[in-house]
């Protein structure tokens, strides 16, 4: 459950609500829109990055949505128009580098949460492989200014005309993250430590 977060000065405004109903599956040659009775293991949530981020630097800014939701603030898949997801009740903030107005890059990603509770634990479990998953395109969006001169609302996630369209593929495992080089070097540091200890203790 989340609660309307009250803007500050700084940060952009936005929604984490699709404009056109294009959330779906798609498997087998057919499409099928995503709707509440369907995508009870479905979750989404909304990403952010200051211009020129790329998928690997966007952080969640948003609550993780669910299929239902009829408490006002859950993030959820429309029960009644599937392929529609959010909510225009909760407001979102990007970081300090948005400001109020500015742009940022957005993108939406959904995945099978039997698999994992965030995007991060999804696609680096191998158990996930075959399941479903999506992303939108990572979209440039103009955020909302609460204390503009006129104020301008928080800004919608856009729809399949701006890249904001979410189709549920099978997952591969091409997205699980990989180590840093520097952690790989402590590791191998930790390894020969721990080796060390023992042939002294030997």
């Amino acid at each position: 459950m989340s609660a309307a977060i009250v803007p500050c000065f700084g940060q952009g405004t936005v929604y984490l609500n699709n404009v056109s109903p294009d959330f779906a599956y798609v498997g087998s040659g057919t499409t099928t829109k995503a709707s509440a009775a369907n995508s009870a293991n479905i979750r989404f949530a909304l990403y952010w990055g200051a211009t020129g981020s790329t998928y690997s630097q966007l952080v969640q800014i948003s609550s993780t949505g669910v299929a239902t939701g009829t408490t006002a603030g859950i993030v959820s898949i429309s029960p009644v128009v599937a392929g529609l997801y959010g909510n225009s009740t909760t407001t979102y903030l990007t970081g300090a580098e948005t400001a109020p107005g500015g742009s940022g890059v957005f993108q939406v990603r959904a995945w099978d949460s039997t698999f994992g509770s965030t995007w991060e634990a999804f696609v680096n479990n191998s158990l996930a492989v075959g399941a479903n998953f999506g992303l939108t395109t990572v979209m440039n969006i103009t955020t909302g200014n609460p204390a503009g001169t006129p104020p301008t609302q928080p800004t919608k996630t856009p729809g399949s005309t701006a890249g904001g369209t979410i189709n549920l593929l099978t997952y591969d495992g091409s997205l699980a993250t990989v180590p840093e080089p520097a952690t790989y070097a402590m590791g191998m540091m930790g390894l020969g430590l721990a080796w060390l200890i023992r042939r002294r203790q030997a």
